[in-house]
């Protein structure tokens, strides 16, 4: 496995795994806004949150394609052709301009589709077990501070 190349996806997947560490946590916006509106944009936060992280984990499978890396578990996953093409829509309405966003197909399609939240978890755990397998700082640290993978 040539080493630059999984650096560089090991560099995009820490993206990604950042900002969706951060999806499910709210923001204090208290005093900032009418309480009547509060939770609504709390929610609303969180799932733009969620969604960059989305956007930013087909990065990582684009540079794994790229790449030409081989994973029984991942290369299982993106056979599912119609999730990957979504997410990568998805990824390009987050990332360029849409005159008419944000409720365009491209944007909510992944999202609507039955059973994405259930593919895109497993793709990020396939992704944790490939980086544990191929990167050894990453399982010895996992291992030395007992970290478990919320998810699993």
């Amino acid at each position: 496995m040539d080493g630059r190349k999984l650096e560089v996806l090991y560099f995009y997947w820490v993206n990604a795994i950042d900002v969706w560490a951060y999806a499910g946590q709210g923001i204090d916006i208290k005093n900032l806004v009418p309480a009547e509106i509060e939770s609504a944009l709390k929610v609303h936060h969180n799932f733009i949150r969620l969604t960059i992280a989305y956007a930013l984990l087909y990065v990582v499978i684009e540079a794994y394609e790229e790449f030409e890396f081989s994973d029984k578990k991942i290369d299982a996953l993106l056979e599912k052709t119609d999730y990957v093409l979504n997410l990568k829509r998805l990824r390009n309405s987050v990332f360029h301009f849409q005159n008419d966003f944000p409720l365009t197909p491209k944007f909510t399609n992944f999202s609507i589709m039955e059973g994405s939240e259930v593919w895109i978890r497993d793709v990020k755990r396939a992704f944790e077990d490939f980086f544990i397998q191929n990167i050894s700082f990453v399982g010895n640290f996992m291992n030395q501070y007992g970290c478990k993978n919320p998810d699993k």
